[in-house]
């Protein structure tokens, strides 16, 4: 293939054929042969490979993949044309739906992580030039992204916030690793943005609450130091349950004496 890229210049249908006969953990090599690849291609290439599944070989080939793209395209400072950039956002969006299905395991949820990367990285790009019909496919894009890793954070995390034998600590250590870098996604749209960290954060606030009183301030007098320079947002959240758990806790506690009160004098 190497030998005669040059017959790709002549016909670029001849990537999308020779694509077909390599691996995924060919592609990168491929990628940094003559023939260029593009995009669109690389995407369609992987919808079609991860159709059945994702291997433990495949994730990590997967991660240095994207890792690869998001950073060639980064420094391409290019734009897309209506059609590519319709087609390149759309496949994106579904190849991020594709492996957020197949990959469950708490251990690897990286790897959406960086599929996500690559979405708002392509999102950034093709709404670059504004326009009636790119807000409207960026709008559909952004939604239907928010929802596959709202579904894809419930069913990887459906564990308890908190361990069950120690409170004062998560049961699932990387869980709030993964929250953070979630909140750390942008997108080109300021309203995009907003809405995104606002609805994650109340995800967080509401699983937090799912906690006793006592442990939700409990975490938050454990991790405070470490989390407010790792995660600052998610830090403000944890004060916040904290604050109101105290003021039930007080609340609960005036009731009871009142009570005991009343009673000890009563008539």
């Amino acid at each position: 293939m190497k030998e005669h890229a040059y017959l790709a210049a002549i016909d670029r249908l001849l990537v999308h054929s020779w694509m077909c006969l390599i691996r995924v953990d060919d592609l990168m090599s491929f990628m940094s042969s003559p023939v260029r690849v593009e995009l669109l291609d690389i995407l369609q290439y992987l919808q079609f490979s991860i159709r059945s599944g994702i291997t433990q070989p495949m994730y990590k080939v997967l991660i240095n993949l994207t890792s690869h793209v998001i950073k060639r395209e980064s420094h391409q400072n290019n734009s897309f044309d209506d059609k590519n950039g319709e087609c390149c956002l759309k496949t994106a969006v579904m190849l991020l739906g594709s492996v957020c299905n197949f990959t469950k395991d708490p251990n690897y949820s990286d790897l959406p992580l960086h599929f996500l990367d690559l979405v708002c990285l392509i999102a950034k790009v093709y709404g670059h030039n504004d326009s009636q019909t790119r807000e409207q496919i960026q709008e559909e894009s952004f939604w239907e992204t928010l929802e596959t890793m709202r579904k894809w954070r419930r069913s990887t995390f459906s564990n308890k916030l908190l361990n069950e034998w120690n409170h004062l600590h998560f049961s699932v250590p990387n869980e709030i690793k993964v929250w953070n870098n979630i909140l750390k996604v942008s997108f080109s749209r300021e309203e995009h943005t907003k809405n995104w960290r606002s609805t994650f954060m109340k995800d967080f606030e509401g699983k937090l609450k799912n906690e006793k009183h006592v442990n939700q301030i409990g975490i938050y007098c454990t991790t405070m130091e470490k989390a407010s320079n790792t995660c600052p947002s998610l830090c403000s959240t944890m004060e916040k349950c904290a604050l109101e758990a105290v003021a039930c806790i007080c609340q609960v506690l005036e009731r009871d004496w009142l009570n005991h009160f009343q009673m000890k004098h009563k008539p």
